[in-house]
This record gives C-alpha cells, sequence and structure tokens, in this order.
C-alpha cells in the first residue's frame, strides 16, 4: 500500500508540474489568443485550451517521467521554461528551433540509454507501468472531449493562427529542440559540396575593385533618415550619391538564420542549413575566383560562413583596440587601411560584422557622445523602460 502510494505521487506531481508550465508559462498566448477570441464571448473556448495543454502535456510527461528520470526532467523542464517565459513575456522572443540554434552557437551534448530490460521489468512487476498507463488512458479521453466538444473553434484557430502556437511553453520549445537536433544531425551527417570551382572575374580594365560589406545587426530600414524617418540618424549618408533598397528583408530574426542565408546560394524560400552550410556560399565563390575576401567580426561568430576565408576576431582588447568595457565596431576600421594597400591590385571584399543594433541592451551598444536622443533606457529590462526610451536607444545606436 505503502509502495502504491509513493508511485501514484510520482504521478500527482507530474499533473502539479503540468498544471503550474501550462497556468504560469502562457500569458503572452493567452493574450495574443484573447485579441482574437475575446472573453466575454468565447469563455469556454479559451478555457478549453488550457485543459487541452494541460492534458498534452501531461501525457507527454506521464511517458517521460520515470522514478529515475522524473525529477531530473522536472527540474530541468521548470528552469528552462522560467527563463524561456520571462524572455517571451518581456521581450516576445519565439524560441523556435533557429533561436535553439542560435542559443548554443552563441556560446549538444549526447543522451545516454538508461533504460536496461532490467529496469522495465521491475517497473512492470511493482505495477508503475500499469498506474501510468491508466493514467495516460485517461488523459487522452479528457484530451478527445475537449477536442470534440468545441471541433470547429480548433478547426479554425489551427487555420487560421498557426503563430499562436509559437508561445505555447513548454510545448513549443520542446518541438523546436527536437527540431534543432534533427537539423544539427542532419547538417554533420551532410558532405560538403564545392561548387562555383571554376569561377573567374569578369574584368573590362585593370582597375582595381574595393567592396565593403557591413552586416548591420538588427538595423531596420524605417529607422533610418534615408529611408525617410523623421530623426537624422544617417546624417552624413544623406550627404552621399546612395542606392537604397527599401524592400530587402531578411531570411529571419535571428543571427544564426540570417548569416548564412544571406550568402547561400539558396533563396530564402528553400534555404536550411543542412544544405546551405554544407554547400560553397558567395564568399567561397569570390575567394575562389581570386579576390582578396576578409572577415572582421565583432558580434558572435560568422555562424560558418568565414570558416574557409580569413578571419579576424575584434570581439576582445587583442584586436580591437576601442573597447571601453564593449569593445566598439568602430575598432574594426583600425589599420584597414593598411590591409586594403596590402593586397596590391587584387580586387578586395570585406565583411564587417558589427554588433551593431543588438537589443536588448541597446544603450550599451554606442559611446556616451553618441546619446543624442533622450531620455533613453539605462537596462535590458525593456518591460521597465517606456516606449519612448526603448525607441530613444535604438535610434542612438542607428546613429552611431
Amino acid at each position: 500500500m505503502q509502495l502504491f502510494s509513493k508511485k501514484l505521487s510520482e504521478v500527482n506531481l507530474v499533473l502539479l508540474v503540468a498544471a503550474f508550465l501550462t497556468l504560469t508559462g502562457n500569458f503572452t498566448f493567452l493574450e495574443k489568443t484573447l485579441q482574437i477570441y475575446p472573453l466575454s464571448e468565447n469563455w469556454l473556448f479559451v478555457g478549453s485550451l488550457f485543459l487541452f495543454l494541460f492534458t498534452f502535456l501531461s501525457a507527454l510527461l506521464i511517458v517521460l517521467c520515470f522514478r529515475w528520470s522524473l525529477k531530473p526532467i522536472l527540474i530541468l523542464l521548470l528552469l528552462i521554461s522560467a527563463v524561456l517565459t520571462y524572455s517571451t513575456n518581456n521581450f516576445g522572443v519565439v524560441f523556435d528551433h533557429n533561436m535553439i540554434t542560435n542559443t548554443f552557437e552563441t556560446d549538444t551534448s549526447e543522451f545516454s540509454d538508461l533504460v536496461s530490460i532490467k529496469s522495465l521489468i521491475y517497473f512492470c512487476l511493482l505495477g508503475q507501468l500499469w498506474q501510468r498507463v491508466k493514467m495516460l488512458l485517461a488523459l487522452i479521453v479528457v484530451f478527445v472531449i475537449v477536442v470534440l466538444s468545441f471541433s470547429k473553434h480548433y478547426t479554425s484557430f489551427a487555420r487560421e493562427n498557426r503563430d499562436l502556437r509559437l508561445y505555447i511553453t513548454p510545448t513549443y520549445y520542446l518541438y523546436s529542440s527536437v527540431k534543432f537536433i534533427n537539423s544539427q544531425i542532419e547538417t554533420s551527417a551532410k558532405p560538403f559540396k564545392e561548387i562555383g570551382l571554376d569561377a573567374k572575374i569578369n574584368k573590362k580594365s585593370d582597375k582595381r575593385r574595393l567592396v565593403i560589406f557591413v552586416i548591420g545587426e538588427t538595423a531596420r530600414r524605417d529607422r533610418m533618415s534615408i529611408n525617410g524617418y523623421d530623426r537624422k540618424t544617417n546624417p552624413y549618408l544623406e550627404q552621399e550619391d546612395i542606392i537604397s533598397f527599401k524592400e530587402m528583408t531578411s531570411c529571419g530574426t535571428d543571427t544564426a538564420l540570417s548569416v548564412p542565408c544571406m550568402f547561400s546560394i539558396l533563396e530564402r524560400g528553400n534555404y536550411s542549413h543542412a544544405k546551405g552550410k554544407n554547400m560553397s556560399n558567395v564568399l567561397d565563390l569570390i575567394s575562389q575566383a581570386g579576390a582578396s575576401v576578409i572577415w572582421l567580426e565583432n558580434n558572435s561568430s560568422s555562424k560558418s560562413v568565414a570558416d574557409r576565408i580569413e578571419f579576424k576576431d575584434y570581439r576582445s582588447s587583442e584586436n580591437n583596440p576601442i573597447c571601453n568595457p564593449e569593445c566598439r565596431d568602430e575598432g574594426m576600421l583600425i589599420n584597414l587601411q593598411n590591409y586594403i594597400n596590402e593586397q596590391n591590385k587584387r580586387d578586395t571584399l570585406i565583411v564587417l560584422h558589427t554588433m551593431g543594433s543588438h537589443g536588448p541592451a541597446y544603450y550599451k551598444r554606442y559611446p556616451e557622445e553618441f546619446e543624442v536622443f533622450n531620455p533613453i533606457c539605462k537596462t535590458n529590462q525593456l518591460n521597465e523602460c517606456s516606449n519612448a526610451q526603448i525607441s530613444n536607444s535604438y535610434d542612438n545606436t542607428i546613429l552611431y
């Protein structure tokens, strides 16, 4: 009887954690759902959504959490969910598989098989598996009843509001984690494909060409005065004869996806890391053709784009003389003319990967003398600042 109570308490703990995560981890999901389904007219359906999430999560944890894995899984799930829920609620961050890739690349371990034949027999003999099967069946019944009771609502909800699923905690980041792992395995298993080995530079004269390509981290086109923004965020560029491609958009909202996609020969619609990172990119082709190509880094990394060309890191004072304490993007310009001169008559491509307007600590992205727009947000806790303060801080980064 004591053993039965112990095993039952483990199931109850799973249900308690599932209920806690469902209620506390989905404020953003609830907020966005209520914008589409007002509570006064859809309170039963909204309530059923939480029952739907609870039963689904409970069933998943019932399957995964046994005696040896119960506490580690639940503790890890609670800790990760707390961090991710905070990021989603305060910064609107969606933890899809690209964001998880971004997290890992800014800084996978293999999982050993802990389940033996002996332990499976042990669990079966003690009746633990049967207790879980009964609870699992009960949850499935509740799950089916909920879906059938609001079938029309769920059909419409799934078809017309696909983006809402991105805010479900912890289900969506667990799904994205699996997708991330699959992507890593697929990328590492695929052989590298060299293309453009016959690339040549087509020149009509002996005149040397120089291109400096700046990757402006999180630089929004609608915050640039050259594109009609009412603040003078590009005072020097406005004086130049420039062409502004106002309709350009990045491949994604995170560095891990956007940077390799930007330099891939693949189109945005069919880009994947498995294909893109295992194939020669634009910089490889330009280098292969005979031009000098160098990548100067002051962000997190080149995301594998510069693996086969010259690379120089400016994230520390070793190479960057302008660190106070953050190493400034302008430090990449020091001695750059010397490098250009050393290339003699070769065409040259220089890529500057900047920290730019990387958030949420916008106030750190520029020196004091560039604090033109005030008041600013002097914290990375954007929820503590007004929209005007956040906007001022961001505009200062663009100005710098």
